[in-house]
């Protein structure tokens, strides 16, 4: 208990710092002391500033990613709407022409979207199924038009439907109706009647013949 006892050479190294290793190691037991040798630099600290710079740096690199996949995938995302009417094709069958009328219509179908103002009485019920993209103008997949026609004795008389097929697709010219007359630029509404009211003016009192108005008339 009261000798000392040599320990092995122990070499060891650590991470983030310089290599060094433990020559000796004495143990004095009577005393409790050990003294530890070593050789070699101490270790140094390495900053991690850098790293942190470099970290915060993906991070924001990361959201701005991931924001404008976000954004990406939402401009694919296509949106489904439904206008109008809500066809029930087993109630529209059960509307028979000589043996519905108008009562008996409007409480299995409801009110029509809209009626005929001239003519023979007739009612429509309209419906529309509209698809788009996030940033894209809506245009329709599906359509049905039901007419249903009333004779003079209020009776059902026929029950019509109509899709999307005969659907008219017009192209409107342009955002300007064009009309008659001399097309002006800019400079000629700015500058064109510069002088005109003054020069007809100058032109009157230049003549002499004015009269007892304030005008000279």
């Amino acid at each position: 208990m009261g000798g000392r006892r040599a320990l092995p050479h122990i070499s060891r190294p650590l991470p983030g710092a310089a290599h060094f290793h433990i020559d000796r190691c004495v143990a004095q037991c009577n005393g409790g002391v050990m003294f530890l040798g070593f050789a070699g630099p101490p270790p140094q600290e390495k900053s991690m500033r850098p790293f942190s710079r470099h970290s915060a740096q993906g991070r924001i690199l990361l959201a701005i990613g991931l924001g404008a996949l976000v954004l990406g995938a939402s401009g694919c995302t296509r949106v489904r709407t439904h206008q109008g009417y809500q066809v029930d094709k087993l109630l529209v069958d059960s509307v028979q022409p000589g043996i519905d009328n108008r009562a008996s219509v409007e409480g299995t179908l409801g009110r029509p979207t809209f009626t005929s103002q001239f003519g023979e009485q007739e009612w429509y019920y309209i419906s529309r199924s509209m698809r788009a993209l996030a940033f894209s103008n809506p245009k329709p997949v599906e359509q049905t038009v039901l007419r249903v026609r009333f004779d003079a004795a209020g009776n059902v008389a026929a029950v019509d439907r109509m899709g999307l097929e005969q659907v008219a697709n017009i192209s409107p010219s342009g955002d300007k109706t064009p009309t008659l007359g001399r097309n002006r630029s800019l400079f000629d509404e700015i500058f064109g009647n510069i002088g005109a009211v003054g020069a007809g003016g100058m032109g009157g009192t230049g003549a002499g013949g004015g009269g007892p108005g304030p005008n000279g008339s």
